[in-house]
């Protein structure tokens, strides 16, 4: 914005610049503009030009358009558009800048011709600012103003009034005056600049004086701000120096015209010659008419500091008696000034070092070797002394250091007690107890460890990293000092090793003894050191399972992707090796077409480490060749003998008995009982008898593909608080169903509460994490992955506390067991007891795709140790983090598909119930979930279902404990609902899911699934008495047709009789 320079004196409009031109021209101003006004041809109007910028003003039909040039010099212009409706409009021409046109309308007034033009008057000197108002009809002048040439800022105005006196304006040198005749009207403010320093005053860092200072201290500079803050520009020539402070530079440089808001950048030097404080102002020249006149500075010259800075005490540590160490002693000038240094040597004694004589400048440091050599062990100190300069000369430096011979030190932290006690542990799991041995000595520690006992063959020995399922005999271990006599090694001081206990035995107690022998601590003269260590094993839930197998004909086709009697073997291997070894468990196995029998050799019997593979192996083509018709009836009644011709004594206090029945067909076979004589069908028909149920055994059923008898067996399976569950075909996501189902089956037999069961994919490279909590109250979890294709994929469990539990690696105080067969791998965990802070919360099961494909043919030895890829061990098969084997692995960059399955030992537990009886097409499903934890209702769960038809199609429903869904009372635990399309025929299965919180406020989430078939048009079930056959029926009928017959013939007798008498 430039300068206005108005000089002092009234507004003239003398100058014959100042009237309104009209006629065709073509003018050219002092900086280049161009001004034509054409009032003629194709385009009248009028153009100006100016820096490569036009603007053009059309003239209209019956207008007029003037124009007037003005200022010193004449490079303003003003614009006057008169329109033949009175309308005229007064534009201000801006072409004061570089380049391009500006423009602004400054006046609009609609008056008649009669009225005489607009008037302008332009300021005295350059013309920067110009007065103008208009006359009207009225007699009033209006639109009164002073404004700036330039831009058309308004800078004084007035309102309008009428007069017979001259109008004009005046510039005092404070004021912008209106006047009429000598009358003030208006008075404005004139324009005008204003300084304004910031800051008031700059205090400068101190200027340091004396010899061999850095010259950077000798002279400091500050920087003042000079800003215009006023209404118009100012000069800036000079700012007088005032010693000892100086402009050193000044941004933008000297002399400067400063526009309103603009500033300039002054640094200041401070460069004094003597001591002293020194407060000095710098004069702005010329004065500023407003605002600060000057740059005030404060400041100090004093004397250089002279200072030193070095350790008070150095230490060597323990040094090897006999040898000899170096330090050295770091002398450094932290002052302002040179320092000169006198530093004696001593070249006797334990402690070394030369004579120094030397000059420090400010920054730099002397360095004083120093050596330290002991010939015995003991603590050794000497002073070192020397002089400075400095005000705190003469300086001292303690040394100090110990002579030292190695010596190990042991101690054995053990769990408090009089014996390492692992509690009580559940046949077939295994857990850990920490053993931490400290080395308080300076040099290497080393002992032995090992078990020895009565019952030393189910303790071992682990350390951290190494298998706990083959765990060593004996250890040799060493532990580094952390302060090493001479030097040598350094450690943690300690290590910790892990015993092992696995519960490899009948119930009861077992001890052994840990021996540490043959250390070379020289604190403690007992070798070996001996603890004892107790453990005892306790039963769990015991269970009696029959898996009764169909092997008819049909079970050789394939459903799906799978083969149907492949996969039910497949499903039974995995029930087989899921069940816990040698705690008195006991499985049976059955097959039946036409016959039903006993696998031979695999009746009852009790599951142990030492028959487990061989019960699960017994699942081959030989035993289970498909061929014959279907008598699932025999089949079940075969189990039930089984169970009750080999009858347990004594009776556990718990025992869980299931019959698990497999099938694809219909019950097309009557069996005939040799227990009792009887023929037996499923539900009683043809004269045969209906299959009995039992209180004390469970008939859990599957159904795999349509053609099945749903119905039969869902009625058989419920009636006995069993499940019926069904399989369509092993197709996309129910590849793995059965095995899903026979898991869920025998979670449900050994008491663990489903948190979980589905199914993914899994991309190259890519890692899942399934999250699932477990509670303070749980006692144990169990982990099954499905391994599609036979790809054997990592997967390993994290604790809440981010412990990792897998295979190979158990924290201390869980419990693990695990197992593999051809489809699937396993890991039950059972928690510290006591410890819930380490176990209760989320866990992750975490799976991992790294690009291969590992497989294993399902061996069934879980006692598997870590080892490196592709290497053997006396031909057992290994497998390394993860669960994964470390042989046939192959590049995969395909996605796999697997499934989870999740369970706890929980007290809190959801069980689910399906309507029992027929139901028929259009008829509704009563669903029922009862949620309790330690036997009492939980409430204000969410019970959800997903219920998916027989069409695939699904649907979501949520269960209510409110009284009013069928669910008894309100608030008992008891959540229900009826379902109500049951518009197809065929088999509905219902996911039921509760999402709740324990007692602790934990979060829990709990998962099962059950099966109910839709009757259709065709009864599955015969109609009529359940207990007889067509023929009972049939002669009831014929009795009752005789005595109608004797009743008729003596009413006819009896009416003949009356007629003829």
């Amino acid at each position: 914005m430039p300068c206005l320079n108005i000089s002092t004196g009234l507004f003239i409009n003398s100058d014959p610049s100042l009237l309104w031109k009209s006629a065709n021209t073509t003018e050219s101003s002092p900086n280049g503009t161009t001004i034509e006004l054409e009032n003629g041809g194709p385009n009248p109007g009028l153009t100006i030009s100016h820096g490569g910028d036009n603007h053009f003003f059309q003239l209209f039909p019956s207008a007029q358009l003037h124009f007037i040039r003005f200022g010193t010099p004449a490079n303003y212009i003003l614009v006057l558009d008169v329109r033949n409706n009175g309308d005229r409009f007064v534009t201000l021409v801006d072409t004061t800048t570089v380049s391009g046109v500006d423009t602004e309308q400054v006046m609009f007034v609609n008056e008649p011709s009669t009225v005489g033009l607009p008037v302008v008057h332009k300021s005295p000197g350059s013309g920067s600012v110009f007065f103008s108002y208009s006359p009207s009809n009225s007699g009033t002048i209006n639109n009164i103003s002073i404004r700036r040439s330039d831009n058309g800022e308004v800078l004084c105005g007035a309102v309008p009034f009428s007069s017979s006196m001259q109008v004009t304006a005046e510039a005092t040198d404070t004021q912008l005056l209106i006047k009429e005749g000598g009358s003030t009207v208006s008075a404005c403010d004139r324009p005008a600049p204003e300084c304004d320093v910031i800051p008031d005053t700059q205090t400068f860092d101190d200027a340091v004086l004396g010899s061999g200072v850095d010259p950077a201290l000798i002279t400091t500079t500050k920087t003042f701000k000079i800003k215009n803050v006023g209404s118009d520009c100012m000069e800036l020539n000079s700012i007088t120096d005032s010693d000892p402070f100086s402009v050193a530079s000044t941004s933008p440089s000297l002399p400067v015209t400063l526009d309103p808001e603009e500033e300039v950048d002054v640094e200041v030097q401070f460069a004094p010659s003597s001591l002293g404080n020194y407060d000095e102002t710098l004069a702005i020249n010329p004065v500023p008419d407003n605002g600060d006149t000057e740059l005030h500075c404060e400041a100090e010259a004093r004397e250089a500091t002279v200072s030193v800075s070095h350790a008070g005490t150095i230490s060597f540590g323990r040094v090897l008696a006999g040898t000899s160490d170096s330090k050295e002693l770091s002398i450094t000038n932290n002052g302002e000034a040179d320092i000169d240094l006198e530093l004696p040597g001593s070249s006797s004694g334990l402690f070394q070092w030369s004579a120094h004589s030397a000059t420090i400048s400010p920054g730099d440091s002397k360095e004083v070797p120093i050596t330290f050599s002991p010939a015995t062990e003991g603590d050794f100190s000497e002073t070192l002394n020397f002089t400075t300069n400095a005000d705190d000369s003469p300086h001292s430096v303690n040394l100090e250091g110990a002579g030292c011979v190695p010596n190990a030190e042991i101690d054995v932290q053990v769990p408090t007690g009089p014996s390492i006690s692992f509690g009580e542990v559940q046949q077939g799991f295994r857990t850990v107890r920490i053993i931490t041995v400290r080395n308080n000595g300076d040099g290497p520690l080393n002992f032995d460890v090992r078990i020895q006992g009565t019952d030393a063959n189910l303790f071992g020995l682990q350390t951290e990293g190494d298998s706990v399922t083959s765990p060593s005999d004996n250890l040799s271990l060493t532990v580094a000092p952390t302060d090493p006599c001479g030097g040598g090694t350094a450690g943690s001081g300690e290590i910790v090793f892990g015993v092992t206990f696995f519960a490899d035995s009948s119930p009861g107690g077992f001890n052994a003894e840990l021996v540490i022998e043959n250390h070379n601590a020289t604190n403690i003269a007992t070798d070996p050191i001996t603890h004892n260590l107790e453990a005892q094993i306790i039963e769990g839930v015991k269970t009696d399972v029959e898996l009764v197998t169909d092997r008819s004909g049909s079970m050789a086709e394939t459903s799906g992707a799978r083969n149907k009697m492949q996969t039910a073997m497949d499903a039974g291997e995995l029930f087989v090796q899921l069940a816990r070894p040698d705690v008195e468990d006991r499985i049976g196995l059955i097959r039946f077409n036409d016959t039903p029998e006993i696998v031979p050799g695999f009746g009852i019997q009790n599951v142990t480490s030492a028959n487990q593979d061989t019960i699960a192996n017994a699942f081959n083509s030989s035993n289970f060749n498909p061929s014959g018709t279907t008598s699932i009836a025999g089949g079940v009644l075969t189990a039930y003998n089984n169970i009750d011709d080999n009858p347990r004594s004594p009776v556990p206090e718990e025992l869980n008995t299931s019959v698990v029945v497999l099938t694809d067909g219909k019950d097309n076979t009557p069996y005939t009982n040799p227990a009792d004589g009887e023929t037996y069908t499923l539900i009683g028909e043809d004269g045969t008898e209906p299959l009995p149920t039992t209180a004390d055994k469970q008939i859990y059923a599957i159904g795999i593909g349509d053609n099945i008898d749903n119905g039969r067996l869902g009625e058989l399976a419920q009636g006995s608080g069993g499940e019926f569950l069904h399989v369509n075909s092993f197709t996309g996501t129910a590849y793995f169903k059965l095995e899903k189902h026979f898991t869920q089956i025998y979670m449900e037999s050994v008491d663990l509460a489903i948190i979980s069961d589905p199914v993914f994919e899994i991309e190259p490279h890519e890692t899942h994490s399934i999250p699932f909590d477990v509670l303070k109250g749980d006692v144990s979890i169990m982990v099954v992955i499905y391994d599609r294709d036979g790809i054997r994929i990592p997967f390993y469990l994290k604790t809440p506390l981010g412990e990792i539990v897998e295979l190979n690696n158990i924290p201390p105080r869980f419990q693990l067991r695990s197992g593999i067969t051809k489809t699937a791998r396993f890991m039950e965990v059972n928690m510290p007891e006591g410890e819930h802070h380490r176990y209760a919360g989320e866990w992750q099961a975490i799976i991992k795709h790294d690009g291969e494909a590992c497989f294993h043919p399902g061996s069934r030895n879980r006692s598997v140790d870590v080892t490196h890829r592709n290497e053997t061990n006396d031909g057992n098969e290994l497998f390394e983090f993860g669960f994964k084997p470390t042989y046939k692995c192959t590049e995969n960059e395909n996605p796999v598909m697997y499934g989870i399955a999740i369970g706890a030992g929980s007290n809190f537990r959801m069980r689910p119930f399906i309507e029992p009886g027929v139901v028929k097409v259009g008829e509704s499903i009563r669903l029922n979930a009862v949620v309790t934890e330690f036997g009492l209702p939980v409430l204000d769960c969410t019970v959800t279902v997903e219920a998916i038809a027989p069409d695939g199609t699904t649907t979501h429903h949520t269960l209510k404990d409110d009284g009013n869904h069928f669910d008894d009372e309100r608030d008992d635990g008891n959540y229900g609902k009826k379902y109500n399309s049951t518009n197809q025929e065929g088999t509905y299965e219902f996911i039921f899911r509760t999402r709740g919180y324990s007692r602790d406020g934990e979060p829990v989430k709990r998962e099962a699934v059950r099966s109910k078939y839709v009757e259709g048009r065709i009864p599955l079930i015969p109609e009529g008495d359940s207990q007889g056959s067509l023929e009972k029926c049939c002669s009831k009928m014929g009795r009752y047709l005789r005595i109608m017959a004797i009743l008729l013939v003596i009413l006819i007798a009896l009416l003949v009789y009356n007629i003829l008498g």
